[in-house]
């Protein structure tokens, strides 16, 4: 999927994705991201990578993948370093 991802971030609609795995822990091993500038446009652009992956023969298999998730989203206020 990660021409899709490429492309929201090329049109300006994300600012980043990310694609993690982890082999230790609980049974959610996998977790993609999404970063854009506001909620707002983030939603937007959720709203358009699901399309985008319905009209892709590799979401049926994705779906067929990972048949549970959990949805979570973060507004981050105030980032800084120690």
């Amino acid at each position: 999927f990660a021409p899709v991802y490429d492309k929201l971030v090329d049109d300006g609609k994300l600012t980043s994705w990310g694609y993690l795995e982890h082999i230790v822990g609980g049974h959610v091993r996998r977790v993609a991201t999404m970063t854009s500038t506001d909620m707002k446009s983030l939603l937007a652009a959720r709203s358009e990578l699901n399309q985008a992956l319905t009209d892709n023969p590799l979401g049926d298999t994705f779906t067929d993948i990972c048949s549970a998730h959990e949805d979570y989203m973060w507004e981050v206020k105030a980032a800084g370093s120690r």
